[in-house]
């Protein structure tokens, strides 16, 4: 998993990004690795993705929505497995 460093926090915490969090600072939070964030921005699987400045970064209200769409999805029930028969 890939560090975050104070200095890179602070960029994203104010003025016109402060809404927005860093790939790394995501990843971080959501306790996946940075690899399976940008797998899952090339499917189009996880949240919206903004570039800025070359960077990948996320709003943190669509991160929001994202999980509670992952939530909410009616394919979270159980599945049943067939039995041979």
């Amino acid at each position: 998993m890939q560090v975050v460093s104070s200095e890179t926090r602070s960029q994203c915490s104010s003025g016109a990004l402060r809404d927005f969090v860093w790939r790394a600072q995501l990843a971080e939070e959501l306790g996946v690795t940075v690899r399976t964030l940008e797998l899952w921005a090339h499917k189009r699987k996880g949240p919206p993705v903004t570039i800025v400045g070359g960077r990948a970064c996320y709003h943190r209200e669509d991160v929001a929505t994202w999980l509670d769409s992952l939530r909410n999805r009616d394919d979270r029930a159980p599945r049943r497995r067939k039995v041979p028969t």
